[in-house]
């Protein structure tokens, strides 16, 4: 690449795939519709973990959640970091030239500690405020010039439900008036509409702020030369989705736009991604030295045409949700095997997920015991409703993907093969039992 790009990754909470331009029939979202519209839409991208802090780690470091250690969340409550040698694309881009700014949202480290990401500039105050982080992002467009490339990474909350980041009135009733589109894992109730349609808004809010940002853009004269990059951090926030490691939970939104290397045109690629794949593709991409370890692998090849697939399957992964919950999968085309590492419920209990007025509703339909291994034929049965594990026709495909799963957690240095992962609450709890 003669030119180094701009490059502006928008990473937006809990959104999933829930935009107008993947189908998503009531969503209201014309700005990402028409960035996919002129660029490149990913319609087979997961993240590699249905939380926030472990899926943003690999997309933000190229390495699987559990490579990177980020295996829960870096609140004093569990207390995840990531591990020293970890680098996040902030400070590779850094060393390769970039200047690099943070605006808004980032879950990965404490408030406070962004220049340990790598970022020379950060503005993580008032992430809820998406018109705020929207309008610092802008200010900061205005103030480049072409003398360096910049890495701009934009975090916003939404389309994260909470319902105090929603303080307009009449929100509710606007969104069910245009309609609400229920998915067919979840039951069709009042309470679950009535979610939906808080998430609904949330999506919109999250497409205006996007739009602001994109049209700054343009007004400077930056949209030839700047790489956009929109990723959502992982599923929709609703129980049996968020925290959990079927299609709702692991699906992500994954728009890419720049000129420069031929990604316009409303281009759909079908092939499986990671968000894992996001670093070294950028890296690649940029002429940046890819660290030895990284896990990922560059997408360039799928973008420039010279392949149509650089996966055959993808791989994810939960340790730590809001408690212990150790669950990992592979996902084909056509199939997915779900390993349970511990007895427990069959869906999340993501407090997220928890605190949704539809959550009872969700929970009467899927309150079981879950068995050591799931298998769903995703062609057969998108919703993932019926586990065909102990079908005897299956036990060629579930074998075939057992080792799949074994080899890359053997490959990766997955620490539940060693037994129960311990948190590091659960060592700081020994050392003062100790002292």
């Amino acid at each position: 690449m003669a030119t180094r790009p701009n490059i502006l990754l928008v990473t937006g909470h809990d959104f999933g795939r829930q935009l107008g331009c993947y189908g998503r029939g009531s969503a209201v979202s014309p700005r990402l519709d028409r960035l996919a519209a002129e660029g490149v839409r990913f319609d087979n991208a997961f993240a590699t973990a249905p939380t926030c802090s472990p899926s943003r780690a690999a997309l933000h470091t190229g390495r699987y959640p559990h490579s990177a250690g980020m295996m829960g969340f870096p609140y004093d409550a569990q207390g995840f970091r990531l591990t020293s040698n970890e680098t996040h694309l902030a400070h590779l881009l850094r060393n390769a030239g970039y200047r690099t700014a943070l605006v808004g949202f980032q879950h990965l480290v404490v408030p406070g500690r962004e220049a340990d990401l790598g970022f020379d500039e950060a503005w993580p105050d008032d992430v809820k405020d998406g018109a705020a982080v929207a309008a610092t992002a802008v200010d900061f467009l205005r103030r480049q010039d072409a003398a360096q490339p910049f890495y701009l990474e934009l975090g916003f909350f939404q389309a994260h439900t909470d319902w105090a980041s929603y303080p307009e009135t009449g929100w509710a009733g606007e969104e069910r008036s245009r309609g609400v589109t229920i998915p067919g894992f979840l039951p069709a109730t009042p309470a679950v509409e009535s979610y939906l349609a808080a998430f609904q808004y949330g999506v919109r809010r999250l497409d205006e702020y996007v739009g602001t940002v994109l049209d700054a853009l343009d007004q400077c004269g930056l949209a030839e030369t700047t790489w956009v990059v929109v990723a959502a951090d992982h599923g929709m926030p609703v129980t049996r989705a968020k925290g959990t490691l079927y299609d709702a939970g692991i699906e992500v939104t994954l728009l890419m736009r720049y000129p420069g290397l031929g990604l316009v045109g409303g281009r759909h690629v079908d092939a499986l991604v990671s968000n894992v794949d996001v670093v070294p593709t950028i890296l690649d991409a940029v002429g940046a030295r890819v660290p030895d370890g990284v896990d990922g692998r560059s997408l360039l090849p799928l973008l420039t045409g010279d392949t149509a697939q650089v996966r055959t399957e993808v791989f994810a992964e939960q340790t730590f949700c809001d408690d212990y919950a150790p669950m990992r999968c592979v996902r084909t085309d056509t199939h997915k095997l779900v390993y349970n590492a511990e007895a427990g419920y069959s869906i999340s209990y993501d407090q997220d997920a928890r605190l949704n007025p539809g959550h009872h509703d969700i929970q009467m339909r899927y309150r079981y015991l879950r068995p050591h291994f799931e298998l769903y034929d995703l062609t057969a049965d998108p919703d993932e409703q019926r586990d065909t594990y102990r079908c005897d026709d299956a036990r060629e495909t579930a074998a075939d993907l057992r080792r799949r799963l074994r080899a890359w957690m053997e490959d990766t240095g997955d620490p539940l093969l060693d037994g129960p992962v311990p948190s590091p609450f659960y060592h700081r709890g020994v050392r003062e039992l100790l002292s």
